[in-house]
């Protein structure tokens, strides 16, 4: 869908309330990689393939296909009523003339108009918040190959598209000419371990999400009231 053309990263980052367990290869404290002194260290990351394999990036897209289907559900009927009031106008059972007539005519032209303004209104609202998820989905990535990097003394990290090598097809021979980076070795290749971590951290999101949607509203107990008791006599 050309709304998803848009599109091109990863999620922004979690709170620190989210109690998840760090994959144990890449993600273990390792102090001398933070020691400046040492020399530039270089890493490679596949963005389209994080984009495609991310959990999250097909929660979204359901919810921009949500919101494109309804557009187009609301442009079908203002059509079908315009049609509706064209036939009327067009089977010269109404005088031209007649009150009744411009009446249709204008509620035709008003419809039209309106027709109009809202494609274009809701085409611009999808294209905002096309905009805003890609910002957010490559804030994400961003921080969370911030946070491999400064735990494996990564000083410098290149774009790859490691799915560039199978291309067949002329019309994508840019992906091929285009790339960064053209030779890395697979250990400076950190896609896999940034991928996971995110598919991780999400999956604890939309679960804790989950869990609070599936949970009933408890009002809050009634504070104790002391109660006054019987004088003694």
């Amino acid at each position: 869908m050309k709304h998803w053309l848009l599109i091109s990263a990863v999620l922004v980052a979690c709170s620190g309330a989210l109690a998840l367990t760090l994959p144990q290869h890449g993600w273990a404290d390792n102090p001398a990689a933070r020691d400046p002194r040492r020399s530039l260290k270089i890493a490679v990351v596949d963005m389209m393939q994080i984009l495609e394999n991310y959990k999250k990036t097909e929660a979204i897209r359901e919810d921009v296909k949500a919101a494109i289907e309804n557009r187009n559900h609301k442009l079908q009927e203002m059509s079908t009523k315009g049609q509706d009031l064209m036939k009327e106008l067009q089977t010269g059972e109404l005088d031209p003339a007649s009150k009744e007539y411009k009446d249709r005519e204008a509620k035709l032209f008003q419809l039209d108009s309106y027709a109009k303004v809202y494609r274009s209104s809701a085409e611009k609202e999808i294209q905002r918040q096309n905009m805003k998820i890609m910002v957010e989905l490559n804030n994400d990535i961003q921080d969370v190959v911030k946070l491999f990097c400064e735990k494996n003394g990564f000083t410098i990290v290149m774009r790859v598209d490691n799915g560039a090598r199978s291309v067949t097809d002329p019309a994508a021979a840019g992906r091929v000419v285009n790339q960064d980076v053209l030779y890395h070795k697979a250990s400076e290749d950190i896609t896999a371990p940034v991928l996971a971590y995110l598919n991780k951290r999400y999956e604890a999101s939309a679960a804790k999400a989950d869990a609070e949607k599936a949970s009933p509203a408890t009002d809050s107990p009634a504070a104790p009231t002391a109660t006054k008791g019987k004088k003694s006599k």
